[in-house]
């Protein structure tokens, strides 16, 4: 396998540098964390999609956000692009309206600046409830994504597939969930550890091996960013597994 086109050492650099950045920018800011995959240790291949896992910061706040986008243009002429392609995502959220659900757990999360984010505890229940609910949302998400692919032409399907990214790859972890694992030891591991916890969940084996056919076409589409049929097969892949996802759900509670 190619080595990865970027170094988790150069995400976490930028990661504090954006930290810094958003500080000044939100001088109210309460919170600012980095999360996600790229802050979760890379003990494997998957652990980190290069050009389709984002580096994901968020900045907690008393007050509304006016004008994001001249937020987003500092940190672009101050620090540039994240390394190796990697998508940013900035999400600045009023801790007063915060979104229904929301969930954060210790061991997912680095704060970067400020305190700790003030999101209410949610319970396992709370959040295995909010998998399922997911769960029965994933073939409406199946069929969002073909008509996607059949709509596009081929120079825009990798645009297409950074769009929807964000749909595949979490869907062993609600299904894990949902099959009785502990939800917040589920959403703190990274891929490689979950991937290893639902081996000996017999009933999870075809969720699991989609969501490797996903992993592998992902990692091809991300070593060629722009070129069509590699990103058409990540689609494709993230399909199929949208659709396996919610057979195995209907078939457990069927």
């Amino acid at each position: 396998m190619e080595p990865l086109a970027v170094r988790r050492s150069d995400l976490e650099e930028y990661a504090v540098a954006l930290g810094e950045v958003c500080a000044e920018v939100f001088d109210d800011a309460i919170s600012i964390i980095w999360k996600g995959s790229a802050y979760k240790p890379w003990d494997g291949p998957y652990d980190f999609l290069p050009g389709l896992s984002d580096l994901d910061v968020h900045v907690y706040r008393s007050s509304p956000v006016l004008n994001p986008w001249s937020a987003r243009r500092r940190i672009f002429r101050e620090l540039g692009s994240p390394p190796g392609n990697t998508p940013l995502q900035l999400m600045v959220i009023d801790v007063d309206r915060l979104p229904d659900p929301w969930s954060l757990f210790h061991g997912g999360f680095r704060v970067l600046q400020g305190e700790e984010p003030p999101v209410p505890a949610t319970s396992p229940d709370e959040v295995r409830a909010r998998d399922r609910r997911d769960l029965e949302g994933a073939a409406a998400q199946a069929e969002s994504v073909a008509a996607g692919v059949i709509d596009r032409p081929d120079d825009q399907l990798w645009a297409y597939l950074v769009r929807v990214r964000w749909m595949f790859p979490s869907m062993l972890n609600r299904c894990a969930t949902a099959a009785g694992l502990d939800p917040v030891s589920v959403w703190t591991m990274n891929r490689t550890s979950l991937l290893d916890a639902v081996a000996g969940v017999g009933a999870l084996t075809p969720v699991r091996d989609a969501v490797l056919s996903y992993f592998e076409a992902a990692l091809t589409a991300g070593a060629v960013p722009g070129n069509g049929l590699a990103a058409e097969l990540a689609l494709r892949a993230g399909h199929a597994l949208l659709l396996e996802a919610d057979g195995w759900y209907r078939r457990r509670d069927g």
